[in-house]
């Protein structure tokens, strides 16, 4: 079962968390995080810009909105990776809204090409970090503003099971938006 969006970044009660991460069922979260960019990018093809910018329903995200709020948020978690391992008892990683996010940073009036070039480019970048990391890395505990504690092992699966969650959402909007 795949979240809604509305779920997606509603909370992060222990109920959220294990909808999200059924959608991850037992598959490898690195092989997961490893095929999102050409997933995204099929899921994209044959998308006017009209289709594209459409929203699924008033108040709702577009195609193009989606593609955005994962480079966006590639980029966040190159960040809380590096910093769960570099400063694993500090404060707890800082939240962020995606919905201001994506009015403020003006989702709609992005360029698809850019957008995937951006996710593309930044995931790469984690993946190397990842994969470069020590078996011991992996249980490093940090705490989340809303979850509490978890390990970096935790974050790679929910982050997976988060890309999923979004590519199903695009599969969704794609039936409303095309006729």
């Amino acid at each position: 079962m795949h979240p809604n969006a509305a779920e997606l970044h509603q909370g992060s009660t222990p109920d959220y968390v294990s909808k999200m991460l059924a959608s991850l069922s037992a598959r490898d979260p690195i092989d997961v995080m490893k095929c999102t960019g050409d997933a995204l990018a099929e899921a994209c093809k044959r998308m006017d810009e009209t289709a594209l910018r459409t929203p699924e329903a008033s108040g709702k995200w577009s195609v193009l909105d989606v593609v955005q709020h994962l480079a966006d948020g590639e980029l966040v978690l190159g960040f809380r990776y590096r910093r769960i391992l570099g400063e694993p008892e500090s404060s707890p990683l800082p939240p962020f809204d995606p919905s201001a996010w994506a009015t403020r940073l003006r989702y709609s009036e992005v360029n698809l090409g850019a957008a995937l070039d951006q996710f593309n480019a930044v995931r790469r970048i984690n993946l190397q970090f990842l994969e470069g990391l020590r078996d011991a890395d992996w249980d490093v505990r940090y705490t989340h503003f809303d979850r509490g504690k978890e390990t970096l092992r935790d974050a790679v699966r929910l982050y997976a099971a988060h890309d999923l969650c979004h590519l199903a959402q695009i599969g969704r909007i794609k039936q409303r938006v095309i006729a």
